[in-house]
């Protein structure tokens, strides 16, 4: 008997477990939310996979050039109408060349290849500064949204309990139905806005789940308390000096100018010519019966000696020392806007937090009391109603403005500000 229930507890642990693992929703906070991006997103895993292989192709710029071997043997023998002679009369050659990159060649293409690999590592920054950013958002908006659809919900079971009361005293001849109607249009007209919320939220997880490779609903988990950092006003020399020294894609702009540069040593060596050294045995094949010969090659630039290509990577130095310049531009743009934007949000948000307090949820519980009772009347109760959705609503904007505008500065800095 013991043994049976020791097993059935069991049971009941394990199929608690495996409700808990696959559960439809995943409580998340902003820290766990990073992690799982971190370890799902197969964007970001391609990266990763792009950084190793920009490592493969700097081993390969370190190998030299493969010497060559040939060989030849007497196919037909007129003398004696033999093929393939190939005793100690007939002729049979073996050579091996070597060819020896000068000037400066085999360096520039390993300096070339290591920063291209920098450029990955770059890339695939920005791709984790780009993703997260949405991911931040979405989080943020997707709390907003929740907190918003609960009081929807709240509200439509609050009339719907009035209407279904008024509806009977209605029919009783107690209250004009026309009272009746209006609260029920008030309940669409909720119900309505409730719908396209609900739909633009579906949305909001819908995002979530593919940037973090999760296929159950995620449920933000937020400390209010956490907002206390947002009102921190910034200094904008500071904002200027981080994104100018973190942004991975004003790094990878500014990279540019040093593989241009690369790339010009690479044409100019490309001038100077390169030399193949040949070492061949020759089995009658010349005066001696054997000998063994040695020989360079050794291209004549008379006429191509990489003029284009050397003028081209000038220019193109040239560009992107211009893209560099003005990648810097837009930055400082971006950065000014930003800041303005981040200094109108804490003011907005400050000023709300003055006037939203918990006596609108005191107002509106004695506000549904007062009506149910007829103390007041139905267009007074209905407009408080709208008017309260519509603070709500407006807070929560002003809520995730401020989220917004504090992401916003730590995307376009390439820093933890916030």
């Amino acid at each position: 008997m013991k043994f049976r229930t020791f097993y059935f507890c069991c049971i009941l642990i394990f199929a608690f477990a495996l409700q808990f693992l696959y559960s439809e929703d995943n409580y998340l906070n902003i820290n766990q939310t990073d992690s799982l991006f971190l370890s799902n997103n197969y964007a970001l895993l391609a990266s990763k996979f792009n950084i190793q292989a920009s490592k493969a192709l700097e081993l390969q710029a370190e190998l030299y050039p493969n010497p060559n071997l040939s060989m030849s043997f007497n196919s037909f023998a007129f003398d004696n109408s033999k093929f393939l002679n190939v005793n100690k009369l007939g002729q049979r050659a073996f050579s091996i060349d070597q060819l020896i990159l000068l000037g400066g060649k085999h360096s520039s293409l390993i300096d070339i290849a290591k920063e291209n690999s920098k450029t990955a590592q770059l890339q695939f920054e920005d791709v984790i500064r780009n993703l997260k950013y949405q991911i931040h958002i979405s989080f943020y908006t997707l709390q907003s949204q929740n907190i918003l659809l609960k009081n929807y919900n709240s509200q439509l079971l609050l009339l719907d309990t009035i209407i279904t009361s008024f509806q009977v005293q209605a029919n009783k001849g107690n209250i004009p139905m026309k009272d009746v109607v209006r609260l029920k249009s008030t309940y669409l007209k909720i119900n309505n806005d409730n719908a396209e919320l609900a739909q633009r939220n579906n949305e909001e997880i819908k995002k979530l789940k593919i940037l973090l490779q999760d296929s159950r609903n995620i449920t933000p988990l937020i400390d209010e308390n956490v907002f206390n950092k947002y009102t921190v006003e910034p200094q904008l020399e500071n904002l200027l000096s981080l994104a100018l020294a973190n942004r991975p894609d004003k790094k990878i702009v500014d990279q540019t100018i040093t593989l241009s540069k690369l790339n010009l040593n690479f044409q100019e060596s490309m001038a100077i010519p390169d030399v193949s050294f040949n070492l061949t045995l020759d089995h009658n094949g010349g005066y001696f019966q054997d000998q063994i010969l040695f020989g360079l090659s050794v291209p004549i630039p008379i006429w191509n000696r990489n003029q284009g290509n050397i003028e081209s990577a000038k220019q193109m130095q040239t560009v992107s020392e211009y893209q560099s310049k003005q990648k810097k531009v837009e930055v400082t743009a971006e950065i000014q806007e930003a800041y303005a934007n981040m200094k109108r949000s804490i003011f907005e948000y400050n000023k709300a937090k003055k006037l939203y307090t918990n006596d609108f949820e005191i107002v509106l519980n004695g506000e549904s009391d007062n009506f149910q009772k007829r103390n007041i009347s139905l267009i007074e109760f209905v407009d408080f109603i709208e008017s309260y959705n519509d603070a709500i609503a407006e807070f929560q904007r002003i809520y995730v403005q401020l989220v917004t505008s504090a992401e916003k500065i730590n995307y376009l800095t390439a820093f933890n500000v916030y």
